[in-house]
């Protein structure tokens, strides 16, 4: 049974070094042998771009994004009024965050695509541009930036480890179209604030986590460190 260190994933094992697993899910695989899927994308350091620094920079501005209107609701629910400074002040700085962390966050996916097209030659179903005109382009924008972020994901991890991809393109959704249909609906603004409060939070923890875990096997591929071995039993 594979541990809770990395949960039955072999790029955790690999990668971070599992502490308590003894098998890979694969299959048993002795000291030394090489990565889990297949052919290991063995590419010389600097082939490819580290998203290192970028994807930190998209993490911290995603926390901020996502604070900000937790920050703005707490000092509104303490104070009992709609304008208290502490309040006002998030609200003023959320859209130019927001919009900071759009373009920052799109260069990370951007620069993350490029180097799945050295990970996984002939293994992306759209061209590198679409990594940046897919969120622009009306209707396109709802499907195709989670087919791009699934094979960037399968360029460098198991296709069987991406529903975290899945789970932040629903939570994606819901913030989104969500919040545009209940809008339409005409619900009270109270609900409406709550349930925006609510998928802005989970939607900005989840991009936190994609972010987290695409960059760090990019970063790890680019650094080009040979993987850990995982002993068997």
């Amino acid at each position: 049974m594979a541990c809770t260190s990395c949960d039955g994933d072999p790029y955790a094992q690999a990668v971070d070094g599992c502490r308590d697993c003894t098998t890979d899910p694969a299959g048993p695989r002795p000291a030394g042998a090489p990565w889990p899927y297949g052919a290991r994308r063995t590419l010389p350091p600097g082939r490819i771009t580290d998203p290192l620094a970028l994807g930190r920079a998209t993490q911290g501005l995603l926390v901020l994004v996502t604070v900000l209107p937790l920050v703005a609701a707490a000092a509104e629910a303490v104070s009992g009024s709609a304008t208290t400074p502490v309040g006002q002040a998030a609200r003023l700085w959320g859209m130019p965050a927001l919009a900071v962390t759009g373009i920052v966050f799109v260069c990370w996916f951007a620069r993350c695509r490029a180097n799945a097209e050295l990970l996984a030659p002939g293994g992306n179903r759209y061209g590198q541009g679409w990594a940046v005109g897919a969120w622009v382009v009306p209707f396109a924008m709802w499907w195709i930036p989670h087919r791009i972020a699934r094979d960037v994901w399968r360029a460098g991890a198991p296709p069987r480890a991406e529903r975290l991809v899945h789970l932040w393109w629903a939570a994606w959704l819901a913030r989104t179209v969500g919040a545009l249909v209940l809008a339409r609906l005409g619900i009270g603004i109270g609900v409406f604030e709550t349930y925006v409060l609510v998928a802005n939070t989970v939607a900005g923890v989840l991009a936190v986590l994609l972010v987290e875990r695409i960059t760090k096997v990019q970063s790890w591929h680019a650094s080009g460190r040979p993987a850990v071995a995982v002993a068997t039993s």
